[in-house]
């Protein structure tokens, strides 16, 4: 048990960026995690919610059968159905994890030259202030962090974070299209 710090030093030695982000991916998956089971509320039209699920109940594809302003995946953004819960949360835990390292890239490439308390700061506060969104804006905003990443990237990196962002943004395009 003693060894254990020095586990710890040595992972960290070999890999430093992965405490700072399982750090920033944790503290934004308490405060922004959570599951969520939608049914009829107030933010969205009770009968789209009816349709949808009647819909899915009849295997009805979407865009022979009927077309809406959710998409294919639509569940990633509004869950609908008790049974896709579990596919909510892994496109959320995704998002967790996606918005910590984004982050911590972010901070080592725009602010570098700041004290390290003030980074971390900074660190909490973007993750706090993404986690206040609602879940479809949160990743088109985890979206526009990695294209701020891709902005100040080196170029040998610069061709596997488009095709990341390519199919990001395929996936948020289906998932909603408005």
């Amino acid at each position: 048990m003693n060894n254990f710090p020095k586990v710890i030093k040595k992972i960290y030695a070999k890999v430093p960026w992965l405490a700072p982000s399982f750090i920033y991916s944790l503290f934004f998956g308490v405060i922004w995690l959570r599951p969520t089971l939608q049914s009829l509320r107030y933010s969205l039209d009770s009968s789209y919610i009816y349709g949808v699920e009647k819909a899915a109940i009849a295997h009805l594809s979407f865009g022979n059968h009927f077309v809406a302003t959710y998409g294919p995946l639509g569940y990633a953004a509004q869950n609908f159905l008790p049974k896709e819960v579990s596919r909510v949360m892994i496109w959320q835990v995704l998002a967790v994890f996606a918005a910590g390292f984004g982050v911590y890239v972010f901070s080592k490439l725009y602010l570098n030259n700041t004290p390290k308390y003030k980074t971390w700061l900074f660190a909490l506060l973007f993750l706090l202030a993404l986690s206040l969104s609602v879940d479809e804006w949160i990743y088109f905003n985890v979206f526009l962090l990695y294209v701020f990443i891709y902005i100040k990237t080196d170029r040998r990196y610069r061709q596997y974070l488009m095709l990341g962002l390519s199919v990001l943004c395929s996936m948020l395009t289906l998932a909603k299209f408005t």
